[in-house]
């Protein structure tokens, strides 16, 4: 394990981002999303996500902050202050269907004004300019909570010809006051909707109003929509409120919700599956290349695997078992198997 830790230390993290990009591109000359992902769509979601901390650990580029520690000593209770070391990366991520591939990411360090920790936006903008430069065309919306909803960004996301769904909230307070005011005094659309639930036959029902209107912000127009959603709960009926913008003006309030849902899969199924079954919380080494050499692997690990179950098993979400059950099952199978066996299978 030592040999292997020292020896990534020199494997150069671009040689294996550009094999990443390889087989992202093979799953589009093999036409994986010629349908898109979510009507006709190929949308990616950006977000950022601590990958792991330490106390202990230090390498380049981490990001340093202070944490009030709680302790007892003797039954007394004693509260220090520790230097915390964190990874922070902006990943982007197909989202709306399967597989559900990691396109790139950014990392957050500690390089912005004043040594200050960068703002997550301005990094993904670096990584929206990449995705760019790797994948053209091939990207129509990209997805993001409502932190990047600003001019900067926004200028980005035209700049390269994408679409933005941007989330809006009350850290731009303007918009939204104005956004309903508008509504209020409108009728809304309304429809119903049944999403399925993941490797089951299970659909969760959802009666949706929406209001829609055309705004001016920083100098462009906007589509801002407002949903209201009821669905039962535990037996109990819940209400949610979500604003969301649009830079396409004639994108259907259908398909902006859907989009807007979709985000969530990049925190609760993307980053809840690389952290719990994939160790990216882990600190393997304190080093700065060699945590940029196995986010690498992870990540095109990561997505072989996406690839083999979802295209090359093609019914995997028909089966009704979780990806950890398929993976249970595999070792037993392979435990099965005698030395000899395995040593001679073919590759």
């Amino acid at each position: 394990m030592h040999g292997f830790r020292d020896g990534i230390k020199n494997l150069k993290p671009e040689e294996l981002k550009e094999l990443n990009r390889k087989i992202i591109s093979k799953s589009r000359e093999n036409k994986v999303y010629r349908t898109g992902t979510i009507d006709g769509l190929v949308v990616v979601g950006i977000d950022g996500v601590e990958n792991f901390g330490s106390y202990k650990k230090n390498w380049e580029n981490s990001y340093k902050s202070k944490i009030k520690v709680t302790k007892y000593n003797n039954g007394e209770k004693i509260i220090e202050e520790k230097e915390y070391h964190k990874q922070i990366n902006v990943v982007a991520k197909i989202v709306g269907r399967k597989p559900a591939l990691v396109l790139d990411y950014e990392k957050i360090t500690c390089q912005g004004n004043e040594g200050k920790q960068e703002y997550e936006p301005n990094v993904g903008i670096k990584l929206i300019n990449r995705l760019k430069e790797s994948y053209g065309r091939g990207i129509d919306v990209i997805v993001a909570d409502a932190l990047y909803l600003n001019d900067k960004f926004l200028k980005t996301i035209e700049d390269n010809e994408y679409k933005a769904i941007i989330r809006l909230k009350g850290n731009n307070s303007a918009l939204l006051e104005n956004a309903e005011g508008i509504f209020s005094k409108q009728k809304p659309k309304e429809w119903k909707t049944k999403r399925k639930v993941v490797n089951t036959n299970v659909h969760k029902s959802r009666e949706i109003k929406a209001w829609a209107d055309i705004f001016e912000y920083c100098g462009r127009r906007i589509k801002v929509v407002k949903y209201e959603e009821k669905y039962k709960k535990s037996g109990k009926e819940q209400k949610d409120i979500i604003y969301v913008i649009s830079t396409d003006l004639g994108m259907a309030e259908e398909t902006i919700n859907k989009i807007i849902h979709a985000r969530w899969d990049i925190e609760n199924n993307g980053f809840n599956e690389l952290k719990n079954y994939w160790n990216m919380k882990h600190c393997y080494i304190a080093e700065e290349n060699a945590i940029d050499v196995i986010m690498e692997m992870i990540i095109m690990s990561y997505n072989l695997w996406e690839m083999y179950l979802y295209q090359h098993l093609h019914h995997f979400e028909d089966m009704k078992i979780t990806k950890i059950g398929y993976i249970e099952e595999v070792r037993e199978s392979l435990e099965k198997l005698s030395k000899e066996e395995l040593w001679f299978s073919s590759a």
